[in-house]
């Protein structure tokens, strides 16, 4: 995806909040609801709790890749918080793991791990 397409695609994600590293500007940046980017982004996270989405963007080997997860299912409990970048604010983290039938354990069900979703900032209280 080009770097244009990239910014109609974020259009429909403007009232979530998130985080953006730019390609050509070091450090973790917040993005508030109703943001624009004008500068091409290595990687943002971007979350809405209304909606109940998270959004991955990242730019890899030339392309950007959107990857857009449905988190109505993240129970509070799997929900983890961590020190960012960003002054003032912790990260929020959800890991989602999937349930299946593994041969190696004679057909037992195992959780498998699928991947990390960005879940907003908490306001950090130091």
């Amino acid at each position: 995806m080009r770097f244009k397409d990239l910014k109609e695609s974020l259009k429909r994600y403007r009232d979530f909040e998130g985080y953006v590293q730019y390609i050509s500007k070091p450090g973790v940046h917040r993005l508030e609801p109703g943001f624009e980017i004008e500068e091409k982004p290595n990687e943002m996270g971007l979350y809405s709790k209304d909606q109940q989405k998270s959004v991955m963007v990242r730019f890899i080997n030339g392309e950007w890749f959107i990857d857009e997860v449905d988190v109505s299912d993240v129970l509070k409990d799997d929900i983890e918080t961590f020190l960012s970048e960003v002054k003032g604010y912790k990260v929020r983290v959800a890991q989602i793991w999937e349930i299946e039938s593994d041969p190696w354990c004679e057909g037992f069900e195992v959780q498998r791990f699928i991947k990390n979703v960005f879940m907003g900032f908490e306001k950090d209280s130091k």
